[in-house]
C-alpha cells in the first residue's frame, strides 16, 4: 500500500509513515491505538488483540533494531504484564518511501 502512493505526496517525516500505518492498520477493521501512553513514552501504536499485544515503534532513515531498542530502554511493554506481547521495530527508507527493515520480537 505504501508504494502505491505517488512520490510527490510522502513527507520525510516519521509521524507521516506512523499516520499512515496506523490509517492502514485501522481501515483493516482492527482496533489500533496511537501515541499510547506509559510512565517512560509513548509508544507509537498499539494492537490489544485475543489476550495478545502488538507494540510498534516507527523509525525513518534508521533501523528497525534502533526502534526494538526504543521499546526496551523505555519498557513500553511493561503496562501489559500478563498479556502475550510482540514488539515491532520498522525502519522506512524515505529515500525508497517504503517500509525498508523490520523486526519482530515476542517479549
Amino acid at each position: 500500500m505504501i508504494s502505491a502512493i505517488p512520490y510527490n505526496l510522502h513527507k520525510k517525516e516519521e509521524k507521516y509513515y506512523h499516520s499512515l500505518i496506523f490509517t492502514i492498520i485501522a481501515s483493516a477493521g482492527i482496533d489500533v491505538k496511537a501515541e499510547e501512553l506509559t510512565n517512560l513514552g509513548r509508544s507509537d501504536l498499539v494492537i490489544d488483540f485475543d489476550e495478545r499485544i502488538y507494540l510498534f515503534e516507527i523509525k525513518v532513515d534508521k533501523s528497525a533494531i534502533d526502534a526494538i531498542n526504543q521499546i526496551k530502554e523505555k519498557k513500553y511493554y511493561e503496562k501489559y504484564k500478563g498479556k502475550e506481547i510482540y514488539i515491532i521495530g520498522i525502519n522506512i527508507d524515505s529515500e525508497k518511501r517504503n517500509i525498508d527493515d523490520y523486526i519482530i520480537e515476542k517479549i
